[in-house]
């Protein structure tokens, strides 16, 4: 065999002789892509501009002869060719699917006969050519950094993309045309998925429902067609399609005969529809649905589906159906519609609708059909106009003739299914008409599939209690359904053809987005799958959220945006305090929003809250309000929080909260005011990353006092370990800060660059705090010469070492500060340890650790233990050594200083190794290494002293 396939509509792969080609690069599969679908040998320059942009034409060329020869590695050295001009590919024994797609689009054209007619040899073509284009051209795959490339793979998508509806086009012609109207459907349907704005594409659809006798399904379709052209150009249908709309309306199109060319397949739980995406995470629920119709007898069965909106009702319920009709049971499907609720009986006119030929073929007793023609003209009886309702008894003898004529015409060898959707929007004439038929289900052999909305049903409404007294009588089951889980989620991932790679992502982002709501999910994956908006709010999940929030009042509606710019939890009273509401009014507009589900209640009395149903929910509330409604509601929730933090003593702890809404709310003086007072309390709970962020916000928005922000911004970058961005910031915060507090700045400034291992420039910043110093400034002194020893320490200046740590105390003792004692007895542990004196040291560093403890100074506390690991390791008590060491490192990853984390991990791998555990050691060594080389900016910047750092 000597065989390459290269497939491109969908995920690319590539395949020598049946096996899988995995190649190291993805520019190597760009490279190779091009080649197949361009076709010619390409230009080396053209190549280099089109993948590598970005690089100057000395490196774009060695990039490319590195991606050639992993290609040609990868191939085997076949197919590929190249000179010192140009690259080609051999065509000869390679496979390319869209090259497949665009003969079989050929030879139809070539057949000599026009586009709608039933010739089979180009069904089968075309079959076989939509099939190959079920999947978008290179589904998934991008390279970011090769701009040229993407608008390449932009462009021939849109190529391929209309190639594939012409095919779907020419199919369902010509399966229209033998007469095998269910396929044809099936094929109309990928077409309209292509290109929702397709008009003649839902005309075509719309003519093939009505021709299959699915006239709701086919006036469904043309309000979908109204829905998506208003929503998305504004614009009505075309006369034409209105036309055809009216025409289905009145009956005038008439039902044709089908071909039985194409068997229907079996019927499964994973029924394809709807997107093709199986059903998944209902196999529980079909289960007890096929039990509850195998049980039916002389008595029918009410399924009963509920929950709330996108979580597959109609779905589940349509498989089901689609199921039991595939396997012989006749079947009808009705759904009513939110705008319908005022039209009386429509409902049931849907019903009756697709059974009028059936009915009329009945042999059903002229009074019947007499009550049947009140909804169906057609079947009216000569001479005989349908008598008034009114008396009692009317309404009775036209119920009853529903019934009957519904049981006549679903009677055949297998028990009939009556699916009734979205009966929430039910005409209230049309829920008594169900109301009957359901109070007689017990004599009547019928499958009843309900399905509505639990956010829209409350327990008095009539639904409810017609369900409930149909239990009584007769088999009812009742379900709920509930989100998808994750492998549910992982599932629907895999059918859409993403590649394998980035399954577990989409799947972690879907189910964050989403939350498990099938139609989210859905909808979420065909705009990954066609790149239609990526990870933005798909616009069909935007209606449904529209319609949702339109079903509470003004107030509520109210209430739930001032809710929506909370968060997705709020309490009671920060949603009435900025909401603009009474408290009673506050109070009934979370009432009516708890009982049509779009939040939900938690705990009780003063700690109760609510929560969105679903985060997209809180979402689209909030960015459908104006730009001006949002900034007042973000001002009064600052206030909010403000003053219950005030009466609770915790507006610390909130200062974050209140610092987002009053920068949301343009009150930029305010928001960096409580940004830097988050700033504070981050640090102090040592989250260190989120106190920089704050630093640097009360900067942007212009704090008064900068020094002080570059300070605290400097001192997270130290924790952070990113050394030049500290000294930046410290350099401008002593620039900027007033003379008493340079010192301190050029002791920070000291303590960075001896981090970094740079003992001169550590030392001319000492000195210069040194200097600066105010007289009785003992404190800060002493701190400043034990930080200098150190340093003279690292430098092998013994003496002086030991004379600044003496004088570090003296200042220390002086200023009777703890803090500053027990660095200065640190360094002169750290001193006699180095000279072998390992009792004097335990002596300075326990009394160190001692008042760092008492002090709560956490960075004291991980200095001592570590110098006191160090001292017990010179005395061989290598297990000491190792618990000490342990419990700094405990410390220090609290407190966040990367650093000197990684040189705990550091020692201690030292530690293990000498006390023979290898692995252990191992273990350590990696995780400091991992951190140490993050340390710094650029590579070519950094200190090898870094790596280094053992005591200090």
């Amino acid at each position: 065999m000597n065989r390459l396939e290269i497939s491109v509509l969908g995920s690319p792969t590539i395949e020598v002789d049946g096996v899988p080609v995995q190649v190291d690069t993805r520019k190597a599969i760009a490279l190779l892509v091009y080649l197949a679908v361009a076709g010619r040998t390409q230009s080396r320059d053209r190549l280099t501009g089109l993948l590598w942009p970005n690089y100057d034409q000395e490196r774009a060329r060695a990039a490319l002869r590195r991606t050639l020869s992993a290609l040609r590695k990868a191939l085997g050295d076949r197919w590929v060719s190249a000179d010192r001009l140009g690259i080609s590919l051999d065509r000869a024994g390679v496979d390319l699917d869209v090259a497949h797609l665009r003969e079989a689009l050929t030879a139809a054209d070539a057949h000599e006969h026009d586009g709608a007619t039933a010739c089979h040899e180009c069904i089968r073509s075309l079959q076989a050519a939509a099939e190959l284009g079920s999947g978008g051209f290179m589904q998934g795959f991008s390279l970011r950094d090769a701009e040229p490339f993407e608008e390449w793979q932009s462009l021939e998508a849109e190529t391929v993309q209309r190639e594939v509806a012409a095919v779907l086009d020419r199919l369902t012609r010509a399966l229209s045309a033998a007469g095998e109207l269910e396929a044809a459907c099936a094929a109309a349907q990928k077409k309209l998925a292509l290109d929702q704005l397709d008009e003649p594409a839902h005309r075509q659809l719309m003519q093939l429902y009505a021709w299959r006798g699915m006239r709701s399904a086919a006036l469904q379709q043309y309000r979908e067609c109204v829905a998506i052209l208003d929503r998305e150009l504004g614009v009505s249908p075309l006369p034409e399609t209105t036309e055809l709309y009216s025409a289905i309306s009145e009956g005038a199109v008439e039902a044709r005969e089908t071909s039985k060319l194409i068997e229907p397949s079996a019927p499964a739980r994973t029924v394809t529809v709807g997107g093709g995406y199986s059903l998944q995470g209902r196999s529980a629920e079909w289960e007890r649905m096929a039990a509850a119709y195998a049980s039916v007898g002389a008595g029918g069965v009410l399924i009963a589906i509920e929950g709330e909106a996108g979580i597959g009702k109609t779905r589940l319920g349509r498989d089901f159906v689609d199921a039991l009709g595939v396997a012989g049971a006749k079947t009808v499907t009705a759904r009513s519609h939110e705008g319908e609720a005022g039209l009386p009986y429509a409902l049931v006119a849907d019903i009756l609708q697709p059974l009028t030929d059936e009915v009329s073929g009945l042999k059903l007793g002229e009074e019947t059909l007499v009550e049947i023609a009140r909804l169906i003209p057609r079947l009216q009886v000569a001479g005989r106009v349908p008598p008034p309702i009114d008396d009692p008894g009317a309404l009775g003898r036209f119920f009853e003739a529903v019934r009957v004529a519904l049981m006549g015409a679903l009677h055949g060898g297998k028990v009939g299914v009556l699916l009734l959707d979205e009966l929430h929007w039910c005409d209230t004439a049309s829920l008594d008409v169900v109301a009957y038929l359901l109070r007689r289900l017990d004599e009547t052999p019928l499958c009843v599939v309900a399905a509505f909305r639990t956010e829209e049903i409350d327990q008095d409404h009539p639904l409810r209690l017609m369900i409930e007294e149909a239990s009584r009588s007769a088999a009812v089951v009742s379900l709920r359904l509930g989100r998808l889980g994750l492998d549910d989620v992982s599932a629907l991932v895999a059918e859409a053809g993403l590649p394998a790679s980035d399954r577990p992502d989409v799947t972690a982002r879907l189910m964050e987005e989403t939350e498990g709501i099938p139609f989210f999910v859905v909808e979420y994956l065909a705009a990954l799958v066609t790149g239609a908006g990526g990870w933005e709010m798909p616009a069909s999940i935007k209606d449904l959220l529209r319609s949702r929030s339109r079903l509470v009042g003004q107030t509520a509606r109210q209430v739930l945006g001032a809710a929506a710019v909370i968060d997705r939890s709020f309490d009671y009273d920060t949603v009435w305090r900025s909401s603009g509401r009474t408290e009673l009014e506050t109070v009934d507009a979370l009432e009516e929003l708890v009982a049509y589900g779009l939040v939900l209640p938690s705990g009780t009395g003063a700690e109760a809250t609510y929560e969105f149903s679903h985060e997209k929910l809180r979402t689209f509330v909030y960015e459908s309000m104006s730009p001006a409604r949002r900034r007042v509601l973000h001002r009064r929730v600052a206030e909010a929080f403000v003053g219950n933090a005030r009466r609770q003593d915790h507006l610390r702890s909130l200062s974050s909260l209140v610092a987002r809404h009053y920068e949301l709310g343009g009150l930029e003086a305010e928001a960096a005011r409580y940004h830097e007072l988050a700033a504070g309390y981050a640090r102090d709970v040592f989250a260190n990353r989120e106190a920089l962020d704050h630093f640097l916000r009360a900067l942007a928005l212009g704090h008064p006092d900068p020094a002080v922000l570059h300070e605290g911004a400097g001192d997270m970058y130290v924790l952070l370990g990113e050394y030049k961005r500290a000294i930046g910031s410290y350099e401008t915060a002593a620039a900027l800060a007033p003379h008493d507090a340079i010192a301190r700045i050029e002791h920070r400034l000291g303590e960075v660059h001896l981090r970094r291992g740079d003992w001169d420039l550590s030392q001319s910043h000492l000195i210069a705090a040194l200097e600066t110093l105010d007289n009785g400034a003992d404190v800060e002194r002493a701190r400043i010469l034990a930080t200098m020893s150190f340093n003279a320490l690292r430098k092998g200046e013994w003496d002086g070492a030991e004379e600044l740590a003496q004088r570090a105390r003296d200042s220390a003792v002086t200023a009777d500060d703890d803090r500053a004692l027990a660095r200065a007895q640190n360094q002169l542990g750290i001193l006699e340890n180095a000279r072998g004196n390992h009792d004097r040291a335990i002596e300075h560093l326990r009394s160190s650790l001692e008042l760092a403890t008492q002090l709560e100074d956490a960075a004291g506390r991980v200095a001592a233990l570590n110098n006191l690991a160090h001292a017990a390791r010179s005395l061989d008590e290598l297990d000491e050594a190792l618990a000490l060491t342990e419990e700094a490192l405990e410390i220090c990853t609290e407190q966040g200083d990367s650093h000197r984390a990684a040189a705990l991990h550091n020692n201690i791998a030292d530690l293990l190794h000498s006390s023979g555990d290898t692995e252990g050691a191992m273990e350590h060594l990696k995780r400091s290494t991992a951190v140490l080389a993050k340390i710094g900016e650029e590579p070519s910047g950094l200190l090898p002293e870094v790596w280094k750092l053992v005591e200090w």
